[in-house]
């Protein structure tokens, strides 16, 4: 099926995609609209789909049915399939109109269904000494018209998808207006009418949609993300891998985990005073969102390397921080264990580095390490690499010029010190190590 004719930013020839649920996303303008409004409007399936149009908040009040009320019925449905160019949005069905019209049976299908999900949905007389008064709908004991918006347009979806004469429904933003959790119940219900499953009646659905909780996480071919090119005519790209489908959640979702309370990217080193000071390193350098994860104590050396290996396994299960995820070890780890990692992580060599030094402490500051020992810059080497071997055999706290304590202590002390001026003394291993990792963060490259 192609678009035939030109129908606002729908070229000629457009392949449109065909399926018992179609989910289509992308970005404001991109066409998911007119892709939904064409194919009720011109395309082969007109006559069997209605269009639920993001115009669904007004609903009638108390409604008389009437014998015009088929005609006038179907006078609404010939409005929504006007295909007047000027006309930016639709109106939807009135669902309290549709509702009432309804057989007995569809409509107690549909008041089934809402109850499980949405609230007690109730049909009653407006006055109950007399049978012949007006209808009117009620939900949780209040006039369907008076409910908030989330409630009114969750209706007008549900009466669309279980009118038992629509055989294709298109619903444009069906988060529109609706809560997460409510949603979640939209899209499972959406989900379970394009199968024909728990007894309910089986229709083709197209949606277009800004929320990732409508996206189908199972049948990642429905999903279509609509772009618009250069020349402003839109285009279609089908999703047909996990890895396409997490990038375009993350889109959805803002580009940046951070939102979520997740780190934009992590830094793995081996012991906690690596961690205190790249922590720093990143304050200072703006990489707000990074977080340093150390694999294991600086006394337990030897298990430290099996504790990275275990790390990179375990984050790049998370399509995030798969080819973002940087390290940052000693020059004393084997280089065919850099080359593995590397080989892991698809690492062209910018992301898992081994720095020149073995330990953080010859990368801290000269200045500050000289205000803290008391040591030249001619004394330093050799006294850091006594420190340095006195904690790795045993020793918690030892000397340094004139300070004592642990590794740890040693980076704390730093890290108190440090300050954006600082960074001029650093050396460049240090400095372009976090250059990739910011980088690499999520919201500067998103996929």
């Amino acid at each position: 099926m192609q678009v035939n004719q030109q129908f606002k930013n729908l070229p000629v020839g457009l392949q449109l995609p065909e399926g018992d649920l179609v989910v289509l996303t992308g970005a404001n303008n991109s066409g998911k609209s007119a892709i939904l409004q064409y194919l009720n409007i011109h395309s082969e399936l007109r006559n069997q789909a209605d269009y639920v149009s993001p115009r669904r908040f007004d609903l009638s009040n108390e409604v008389a049915i009437a014998l015009n009320t088929d005609q006038e019925l179907l006078s609404m449905w010939n409005q929504r399939k006007d295909g007047n160019p000027t006309i930016t949005e639709l109106t939807a069905p009135d669902p309290i109109r549709e509702l009432l019209s309804l057989p007995n049976t569809a409509r107690a299908k549909i008041k089934e269904w809402h109850n499980r999900y949405f609230g007690e949905l109730n049909v009653e007389r407006s006055k109950t000494d007399n049978e012949f008064a007006p209808a009117r709908i009620t939900i949780d004991g209040r006039l369907a018209s008076q409910q908030g918006s989330g409630s009114r347009a969750v209706l007008s979806v549900l009466c669309s998808l279980l009118h038992p004469s629509r055989e294709i429904i298109l619903v444009d933003e069906p988060e529109i207006g609706i809560e997460p959790q409510v949603q979640k119940k939209l899209a499972d219900l959406i989900r379970r009418v394009a199968k024909g499953t728990d007894d309910l009646p089986k229709k083709r659905i197209y949606i277009a949609t800004h929320s990732h909780l409508f996206l189908d996480k199972i049948d990642l071919g429905n999903n279509w993300v609509v772009t618009k090119g250069v020349d402003g005519k839109a285009g279609l790209a089908q999703i047909k891998t996990p890895e396409e489908l997490h990038s375009t959640i993350y889109r959805l979702l803002g580009n940046s985990p951070e939102d979520l309370f997740f780190p934009d990217n992590l830094l793995i080193v081996e012991g906690p005073s690596d961690e205190i000071f790249w922590r720093r390193v990143f304050a200072l350098t703006g990489a707000g969102g990074v977080a340093v994860h150390y694999a294991d104590g600086e006394t337990n050396v030897s298990t430290a390397l099996p504790a990275i290996e275990q790390m990179l396994k375990t984050q790049a299960y998370i399509p995030w921080y798969r080819d973002r995820l940087c390290v940052a070890v000693d020059s004393s780890v084997p280089a065919s264990r850099i080359d593995e990692w590397r080989k892991h992580l698809v690492d062209d060599g910018t992301r898992v580095r081994a720095l020149g030094q073995n330990g953080i402490e010859y990368y801290y500051p000269p200045s500050i390490m000289r205000e803290v020992t008391g040591l030249d810059d001619a004394a330093l080497p050799n006294a850091i690499a006594g420190f340095i071997a006195a904690i790795r055999h045993g020793t918690n706290k030892t000397t340094l010029g004139g300070f004592t304590g642990s590794k740890r202590d040693l980076a704390k002390e730093i890290d108190k010190r440090m300050e954006s001026r600082h960074l001029a003394e650093m050396d460049t291993d240090i400095l372009q190590i976090a250059e990739t990792v910011k980088a690499k963060r999520f919201s500067v490259t998103p996929r």
